[in-house]
């Protein structure tokens, strides 16, 4: 009788336990389809965008997401462990950045991804259904909160490169680091009138313009802004309104700022410095081409 209970233990012993459900692969280009998903509405547009990828290993979800027009993508890892992570979203043509705390928990189907964008958290469950990847997240409309759905399915769809980062070093600041620079400044160059306006800093952003007068006929004008990017500052300029050219932040003092663009033909550096109520605008090209100083007086307002 011994004997047949040591048989019988050793065998429970070695026997294989049974495998555990593998979980369904995540991996891949994600499209949105118009399919109605089981269970719920479908949303009006894509929950969580046209397309995106995603990559699993043990303990990571890498997110890639097409911005800008599909012009680049946005790559964010995040810990599958419910841990938050920062992830920066780009700002446009003089919108500042914008930091999205993200928290990602793998579950059985899939994951369970939840940000917070301007003070509102945004829960979404994504889940493996047969062939297809189901994203549903609450939306509100007239009739209150309810919870629709987007499908995706896999394709072989190349997404746009990574959004490449300065092509300078950048130097930390923040928008109030240059509130200094706000006001009416006015000048004379060469017989002609320059002016330069500044909002007051306010969300992340600063809003200028320029225009420059002869007699009773503008000759020129500029769109300027000032934000909050790239952990620093980005100047944009839209000469008589055309295409918008960036300048980052490479300077910056309690009276002064630097912008350059080592990539833009001309100018590729411009320098603001302030003194009192006088305020000096350089604009210089590259090494051995001349610059240009523009000076301006703080008008009363």
């Amino acid at each position: 009788m011994r004997i047949a209970l040591i048989v019988l233990f050793s065998a429970a012993v070695t026997m294989p336990q049974a495998a555990r459900p593998a979980q369904p692969s995540l991996d891949g280009t994600w499209v949105a389809t118009r399919e109605v998903p089981a269970g719920l509405p479908a949303a009006n547009s894509p929950l969580f965008g046209e397309r995106f990828a995603l990559a699993v290993t043990a303990n990571t979800l890498t997110i890639t997401r097409p911005i800008r027009n599909n012009a680049a993508s946005l790559v964010a890892v995040h810990p599958l462990d419910g841990q938050a992570t920062s992830v920066t979203v780009p700002g446009q043509q003089c919108f500042s950045d914008s930091v999205q705390p993200v928290t990602v928990v793998r579950t059985a189907a899939g994951f369970d991804y939840t940000s917070v964008s301007s003070g509102n958290t945004i829960p979404y469950n994504f889940r493996i259904d047969g062939d297809t990847l189901v994203v549903e997240s609450p939306r509100r409309n007239a009739s209150g909160l309810r919870q629709l759905g987007t499908v995706y399915r896999r394709s072989i769809d190349t997404l746009p490169p990574p959004l490449k980062g300065p092509n300078v070093a950048v130097a930390k600041a923040t928008i109030a680091d240059i509130d200094w620079l706000a006001g009416e400044w006015s000048g004379n160059n060469m017989g002609n009138v320059v002016e330069e306006r500044w909002l007051n800093t306010s969300g992340g952003a600063m809003l200028g313009n320029s225009r420059t007068i002869l007699g009773a006929s503008m000759l020129e004008f500029e769109f300027l802004c000032i934000a909050q990017r790239h952990g620093g500052l980005v100047y944009t300029a839209m000469p008589n309104g055309r295409g918008a050219t960036d300048f980052l932040l490479t300077r910056i003092s309690a009276d002064g700022a630097t912008f350059e663009n080592p990539d833009h033909d001309l100018p590729k550096s411009i320098a603001y410095a302030k003194s009192g109520d006088d305020l000096s605008v350089t604009v210089s090209g590259a090494p051995g081409q001349r610059s240009f100083t523009y000076t301006y007086t703080r008008q009363a307002r």
